[in-house]
């Protein structure tokens, strides 16, 4: 009889969170439409919980993962009960959209926010003084550039948003995740050479050489690679010895960090003297430094952290904003620091349970003033 009863209980529940679903699910409408951008045309996604009204909205801005509508839907339908209409897209390349998020500049970016920004604000059911920005990870970072260019962001929400420069992130992100691995000392030190050596790669002036020239490494392909990127190779032969160190490298277990499978590829498909233009592209994200943003922003701001994230400086971000935004006077700053959560906000694999009211409320509160 107590089986029977657990049994029951169980099917209540699943059949409870079935009708909870699809009661959810009946409860907003989704248009699908193209947005025309400088360099793509973006298939986007409205969601909305009454057609009828006219609505606030938020745009979501990936992170450099450059996802696609159904990666977001989550956090789409997580805010849709903040009375707030959802405008996900799909990246350039990806989806339905054309074009290619490789090689995008923070600046093609920006470009993107300003043509859906535009975009909604030709639409009779959006408020067209209440358009905002939720960016993730590197989309934080385009949060902070959009509301420092744009007057008519009214606000944003970054999560997991670095309050340090690209180049501090990145080395920090390999960092902690070599350490978070178990790695020695010298493996992790190696994987932090590495990366270095990838920024001084593209940099237009070294970074660190100063800094690593008298360190000695027993790995022979780091050795090769800090000799290839210091001995002063002609610009269009730089990318065809750099190919197979890397392939090397990318074997190594050390080596999980930097993620070279990623742009790898990428890099074996490019003809050799295309690599002085791709090093302009890349060296000009690799410069961004939110505090020439943050200082800038003029609107309420929402900013969540987990204080387990092992790609951002949690507590160095946290001061960065709370600092700057002193400076300029913006008194409407908040800041959520999840205990036990990870850079995707999650607690051991779920989405913090408090991570969608918390938004949800902010929003709410910020359409009452």
């Amino acid at each position: 009889m107590k089986y029977r009863s657990i049994i029951y209980m169980i099917a209540l529940m699943i059949l409870s969170n079935g009708l909870l679903a699809e009661e959810n699910q009946s409860k907003h409408t989704t248009e699908e439409f193209q947005i025309s951008t400088p360099k793509s045309n973006l298939n986007a996604v409205l969601y909305k919980k009454n057609e009828s009204a006219k609505s606030p909205v938020v745009i979501l801005l990936h992170g450099s993962d450059r996802g696609t509508i159904d990666d977001y839907e989550e956090f789409a339908l997580g805010m849709l009960n903040s009375g707030y209409a959802i405008l996900s897209y799909d990246s350039p390349g990806k989806g339905k959209s054309t074009g290619n998020s490789f090689g995008e500049t923070f600046e093609d970016r920006l470009k993107e926010v300003r043509s859906i920004i535009d975009h909604l604000k030709t639409r009779s059911d959006i408020e067209a003084n209440m358009i905002g920005l939720w960016g993730i990870s590197q989309g934080g970072w385009i949060c902070q550039y959009a509301a420092a260019s744009f007057d008519d962001v009214a606000f944003i929400i970054p999560v997991s948003g670095p309050g340090v420069g690209v180049v501090d992130q990145e080395i920090y992100r390999v960092e902690q995740q070599s350490i978070a691995a178990g790695l020695s000392e010298r493996e992790v030190k190696k994987a932090v050479l590495i990366r270095k050596l990838l920024v001084d790669a593209i940099a237009p002036h070294p970074v660190f050489e100063l800094e690593i020239e008298n360190e000695n490494y027993d790995d022979v392909d780091c050795r090769d690679f800090k000799s290839m990127i210091y001995g002063g190779l002609p610009e269009d032969s730089v990318l065809t010895n750099m190919l197979p160190v890397l392939e090397r490298i990318q074997e190594k277990d050390w080596a999980f960090s930097l993620h070279i499978e990623h742009f790898l590829p990428v890099l074996k498909s490019m003809p050799p003297q295309a690599w002085p233009a791709v090093k302009v592209q890349f060296a000009q994200t690799m410069s961004f430094e939110p505090t020439d943003y943050l200082r800038k922003i003029k609107v309420p701001t929402l900013a969540i952290f987990g204080d387990k994230d092992l790609s951002v400086p949690v507590k160095e971000s946290v001061m960065i904003y709370k600092s700057e935004f002193r400076k300029s006077g913006n008194n409407d700053l908040r800041v959520i620091v999840f205990e036990d959560a990870d850079h995707g906000i999650r607690v051991k694999g779920e989405r913090g349970a408090k991570f969608y009211p918390s938004i949800n409320d902010w929003l709410k509160n910020l359409y009452k003033k």
